[in-house]
């Protein structure tokens, strides 16, 4: 065999000799088939800082750093183990030390541009799955994990395995249609390997069958029911980490575990140390949430910190079965835990099943295969607050846990709810599984379930469980068990409930019966929990409906259920009870004469991005490199009177703490903004930046930002703020333009009490027609509507790479969408001039708005700390750093009133009149941010509907919240949704169907706008009536609408509805400034583009090269598109209001055309070759490169020049 190489990775730390029999020293694993050695490895280190820094495997992202959004995913498995055997896990969560003895596979390790693409890394890519790209990577390794352990997954197989991967950009669909259909492939192909064993397709797509299960049941991952539990190791490991005290160990026999456990904790060192017990490490992204000090703010401890990592222990792995039930290990995967249960009890159990169903619902997939079934009861006793749904299933179950006590070495049996009482305890070394076998006579019910805010990879806001047997003959309850989670303080049995149940029967009497108990014990316990999130009548009323679910569910097993309710039984929630997502596009050239333009091309960096070599801003650092993370601010509305950072200077890898004390330039930039909060000054909401803390880790400097500590006085009461003095005799003012607004933009600034009045239109006499309303024979009616705001969650969070360079310059490299603003801060706060600043993007992962302001924080904190330590500094945001400093969609109070027609007087009934719109918007600390967005909703309020008199203004609000920014269609967004509102309210009010007043009122060819745009004339194009045809007519508008109506007169709890919704964005490319830098080699023909716009996944890179190809008469094969850099190609507008695609797009011709006259008189007849003209050119001195400039002249006074358009049906 081929020998595996190895690499050497040394520390820093000296090792310790200790009398416990133990492999000194060095970790070893395998790392996408090279094999690696690291010498005295840190007990804290974590294997996606391990990947990323040591071995420079940034294609493992880190988007969340909890385990929730599957950037960070990995394939795991023993070394030397069949592939069958890997598991996706998080990284994020995974312990470097934990990982001796695993080979490990990262996106890299599957496939690249160097070696050959992966199928898995093709389809994606090929098939728009990847629009940023950041969370591609981790999409890639866990399908890659399922073909591996599956290769050959059905459709709703690929559908259910990623529920713990996220993508903010794409949407979903693209995705699993790319991975349904190299599932599909590979099913062809062993079909064709083996046609007498392949059916039809009907028959690959159903269940596989087990070769040594018992017959008939299914095995649901495919293949042979095989174990997939790593074997547990043999060697006792032990690392130590002498300059902060830490220890990792890992024991290989039950004694072993507990004679270690008990010298640590009575070790008579003159400085404890706290011993913490580990299997997949996921409680620490979990328990940050409930007790945020412990768990060192969701950072592995370090500093006098021991690890035990129990999953050497045979004993805490081992699964048997008996006569009294099935024996799990303690220590067993939760995933392993749902393959024991269904290898067991099969699919149709009547206990089992529903158990595998809701343990398929805890967590996700990455965290199942890594975290334990224990564990989650652990992470529950220590933390009473947090709703497991493991102790609801396994103490409805009636599970009994082995104990055994620590100082004794003694082992006992308790129950799990009993051992959640007295606070856990002990080391619980496995738990039996009762087996409820059937019995004559008598029947098993179970039923349990959770609401979460998410159906999958969501913590229950209330859980429940219920286990009832019943007697066969006559329904009655002969033993009951039921728990509940989120309701009162921490998990609870329900005895009273259970009392109130046994002796009664399956009917009305005994279920109100057990209402009566659950209110009682509620009220007992003085009243639900408290939840700042879900109110107690909520959770109260989701308690009680899953106890009203459960007798359902009984009588829909006896088809005794009467039929509006049976649809009430049918779950939803759960991945498996979704159809398979899929779709239909079709894509066509209109005049195969302007190709690459016009034609389906694959976004350009698509497979570079599912292969994960793709840079982006976080992956920039190195080993020169030091990190930063924020301090912010606990306090709103306080004076900051001093900052102690003297603990967090004794944290181990900390160089500096920096403030706004060392600001060189200016410590403010645009309105109210500051870099950071000084101290004497207030801070204008709870997350406000006030410090840096720069280490030699990301992680090391994220632990020490929250040891600094900040003393706050004058705590100011309520919640808005005064507004600043805007006639220029409160703070400076930096204005970011001098010049004119734009059309769009139109907002005057005045001092308005606790507002800032920002655009408004009117058209026609809206208080007139009001007035005259009821003589006019119009009905008028209002409301008031509020509409809470929106966190962006990139899944790259706000992050900058900012290098000293000579001659007092600095290369920032962020993720922004807007460069020149960037740059214009950075000289202020630095108060360097604009040309020693140089800020560069390659790519964005996620912004939609959020990052074309907001981004100057990081970037200039980070240029800062640079130039305080002279080194580079690397700043990339935690994900409940970044959520706490920067606000997102504004929330917003919209109230209307109008005036429409109610069919008298020979009118059409439904018709508006008169519609009178205000918005009140609350734009946070920094309100003049949002004065756009104000602008947006108004401007775009009328949305596909022709009101002659017509009106819609607002204000914006400061409050003491952190600052709101455009965020995806923002304003508009609310605005066209109030739009529908109306109309819909117009509907109820005459008993219309909302698509009639729709009709009714949509524009029609030669009506204006209340922006003063002509429909149909002028450019402005108008296809609404077109595509509202269409797509009517191929949804099957009105025979679906009578379906529904159908279903909801036949079902009393669950409802349908169909809705029909037009859309007009409109647009004035005039708006964007942008340039683009066309460079021809000669030695070649090749040709580089530098455009001002930022890569933001919208593929504006693929768009500008088609252009280029084009007007150059040249294959796409020899442009490349270069980073977007300030110095490069300057003063420039932003990337933004999906606009900037299109205007480098014109920036990109007017320079080909350039350069094309320029080439001309070189092109002496038609047999000249494209290279052969540019090496004429440039032999004779031309300049073969040139800058287009797009700033175009609006032809139109109208606010657009036209607007795209769509229609969207959705039923639901």
């Amino acid at each position: 065999s081929t020998a595996i190489p190895t690499a050497i990775i040394p520390t820093k730390s000296t090792p310790i000799v200790t009398s416990f029999p133990s492999r000194p020293n060095s970790l070893q694993l395998i790392v996408n088939g090279k094999q690696i050695l690291v010498r005295d490895p840190q007990p804290s280190l974590l294997l996606v800082d391990f990947l990323r820094d040591n071995l420079r495997l940034t294609g493992t992202k880190i988007g969340c750093g909890e385990g929730g959004c599957g950037a960070c995913t990995v394939m795991v498995k023993a070394a030397g183990a069949e592939d069958n055997q890997a598991v996706p896990i998080n990284s994020c969560l995974r312990l470097l030390c934990s990982c001796d003895g695993l080979e490990i596979t990262t996106v890299e390790g599957l496939g690249s541009e160097a070696t050959e693409f992966s199928d898995v890394q093709k389809a994606i890519a090929d098939g728009n799955g990847s629009q940023c790209g950041y969370c591609t990577p981790g999409w890639v390794v866990n399908m890659s994990a399922l073909m591996a352990a599956n290769p050959t997954p059905t459709a709703a197989e690929v559908e259910q395995h990623f529920d713990g991967n996220i993508c903010r950009c794409t949407g979903y669909r693209p995705i699993l249609e790319a991975f349904q259909g190299v599932a599909e492939k590979a099913r062809q192909i062993e079909c064709r390997l083996d046609l007498n064993q392949c059916g039809d397709m009907e028959d690959i797509a159903g269940e596989a069958t087990c070769c040594n299960s018992k017959k008939g049941k299914a095995v649901k991952k495919g293949g042979c029911c095989k174990s997939r539990r790593d074997p547990p190791p043999v060697e006792t490991l032990h690392y130590t980490a002498p300059l902060t005290r830490d220890e990792y160990w890992r024991p290989s026999t039950l004694d072993q575990m507990v004679e270690l456990v008990n010298s640590l904790e009575n070790s008579p060192s003159p400085m404890p140390k706290s011993v913490q017990l580990v299997a997949g490490n996921t409680g620490m992204a979990v328990g940050k949430y409930y007790d945020a000090e412990a768990w060192n703010y969701g950072q592995p401890k370090e500093g006098d910190n021991v690890v035990v990592d129990v999953k050497g222990v045979p004993e805490l792995l081992a699964i048997s079965s008996s006569d009294d039930g099935l024996s799990v290990g303690a220590a067993v995967t939760i995933a392993d835990l749902i393959s024991t249960l269904e290898d067991s009890f099969g699919s149709d159990h009547a206990v089992y099943a529903g158990v595998i169903r809701h343990l398929k619902r805890v967590a996700n997939t990455q965290v199942r295969s890594a975290g334990s079934w224990v564990g989650n009861l652990a992470l529950l006793a220590n933390n009473p607050t947090f709703n497991s749904d493991v102790s609801i299933i396994t103490a409805t179950l009636g599970v009994q846990l082995v104990v055994v006590d620590m100082a004794t070495g003694a082992s006992s049996s308790i129950a799990v709810e009993d051992w959640l009482a007295q606070g856990g305890g002990g080391l619980v070394v496995s738990g039996l599984f009762p087996l409820y076998a059937p019995q004559d006579g008598a029947t098993y019910l179970w039923y349990s379930d959770k609401t979460g805010q998410r159906h999958v990879n969501s913590h229950a806001i209330t859980n429940a469980g219920f286990l009832l047997t019943i007697n066969s003959s006559d329904s009655s309850i002969t033993s009951a068990r039921a728990t509940v989670g989120g309701l009162l303080d921490g998990f609870a049995r329900l005895t009273s409930v259970e009392s109130s149940l046994i002796g009664g029967y399956m009917n009305e009497v005994t279920f109100q019966q057990g209402l009566k108990a659950l209110n009682t014990t509620v009220q007992a316990a003085g009243g639900p929990s408290k939840d700042p999130q879900n109110s107690a009548k909520y959770r109260l009323a989701l308690a009680r409906s899953f106890l009203y679910k459960l007798f359902l569910t009984y009588c829909s097993s006896m088809n005794t259920l009467s039929r509006d309710l049976l649809s009430a039984c049918k779950p939803f929630a759960a991945a498996e009870d979704r159809p398979v997502s899929r779709g239909h596009q079709l894509f066509h050239v209109d005049d195969p004469s302007t190709a690459p333009v016009g034609e389906y091309i694959t976004k350009l960096s698509a497979r570079i991005q599912a292969s994960g070599e793709a840079k982006y801003s976080s992956d920039l650092g190195s080993k020169a490199c030091l990190y930063a993370s924020f301090v912010l601010s606990d306090c709103s509305l306080a004076k900051l009177d001093s900052i102690d950072a003297t603990q967090a200077m004794t944290c181990p890898g900390v160089v500096q703490v920096i403030t706004a004390a060392d600001v060189p330039g200016k410590n403010q930039f645009y309105g109210r903004e500051c870099l950071f909060v000084n101290v004497g000054e207030n801070s204008p909401y709870v997350g406000a930046p006030v410090a840096v803390v720069v280490a030699d880790t990301l992680k090391r400097s994220r632990a020490a930002a929250k040891k600094v500590t900040m003393n706050w006085s004058d705590l100011k009461p309520g919640e808005y703020v005064p507004e600043p003095d805007v006639n220029g005799d409160g703070p400076e003012w930096l204005e970011f333009s001098k010049g004119p607004l734009s059309r769009r933009m139109k907002v005057r600034k005045e001092a308005n009490g606790k507002k800032i009045v920002g655009a408004s239109v009117e058209t026609g006499d809206v208080d007139n027609a009001f007035a005259q309303a009821q003589s006019n024979g119009l009905v008028v009616a209002g409301g008031r509507l509020h509409m809470s705001g929106q966190k962006h969650f990139f899944l790259e969070t706000h992050t900058t790479l900012a290098t000293p360079d000579e001659d007092r310059r600095i290369i920032v490299n962020t993720a922004t969408q807007f460069g020149q603003y960037s740059q214009q801060m950075l000289a202020v706060m630095l108060g360097l001039p604009a040309h020693r600043i140089e800020v560069k993007t390659r790519r964005v992962g996620g912004a939609y708005g959020g990052k074309i302001t907001q981004n100057v924080w990081t970037a200039g904190a980070s240029c800062v700390a640079a130039l305080v330590v002279g080194q580079p500094v690397l700043m990339h945001n935690e994900r409940v750093d970044d959520m706490t400093m920067f606000g997102g969609r504004e929330p917003m109070e919209v109230s209307y009133h109008v005036g429409f027609t109610d069919g008298s007087a020979g009118h059409d009934a439904g018709r508006i009149q008169a519609l009178d719109m205000f918005y009140a918007m609350d734009g946070s600390y920094d309100a003049p941010e949002s004065l756009g967005c104000l602008s947006m909703a108004t401007q775009w309020s009328d949305s596909c509907y022709y009101v002659p008199d017509f009106r819609s203004k607002g204000t914006v609000r400061y409050s003491a919240r952190a600052g709101h920014t455009s965020c995806r269609a923002p304003g508009n967004l609310q605005s066209i949704s109030m739009r529908e509102i109306i109309n819909e309210h117009v509907a109820k009010k005459l008993g219309l169907p909302h698509i009639v007043i729709q009709e009714r009122n949509m524009y029609a060819y030669g009506q204006t706008t209340p922006f003063g745009d002509v429909i149909g004339s002028d450019g402005f194009n108008w296809n609404i009536p077109e595509l509202w045809r269409r797509t009517k007519h191929a949804v099957g508008y009105h025979a679906r609408v009578a379906a529904v109506d159908a279903f909801n007169a036949a079902n009393r709890f669950r409802k349908r509805g169909v809705c029909l919704v037009p859309t007009k964005y409109g647009f004035s490319p005039a708006e964007y400034k942008v340039g683009c830098l066309v460079n021809i080699f000669a030695a070649d023909g090749t040709v580089e583009v530098h455009h001002s716009g930022s890569e933001l996944g919208q593929g504006i890179n693929t768009k500008v090269a088609q252009a280029v190809a084009l007007g150059l008469g040249i294959s796409m094969d020899n442009v490349v598109i270069a980073d977007n850099s300030t110095a490069v190609v300057p003063n420039a507008g932003c990337t933004g209001g999906s606009g900037t695609s299109e205007a480098c797009v014109g920036a990109a011709i007017l320079a080909c055309q350039e350069l094309m006259n320029r080439l001309k008189p070189y092109f002496t007849d038609s047999t000249t070759s494209w290279v052969d003209a540019v090496g004429a050119a440039s032999a004779a001195g031309v300049g073969l490169t040139y800058n287009g400039w797009f700033n175009m002249q609006p032809p139109t006074t109208a606010t657009f020049e036209y607007a795209t358009q769509g229609v969207g049906f959705a039923e639901v």
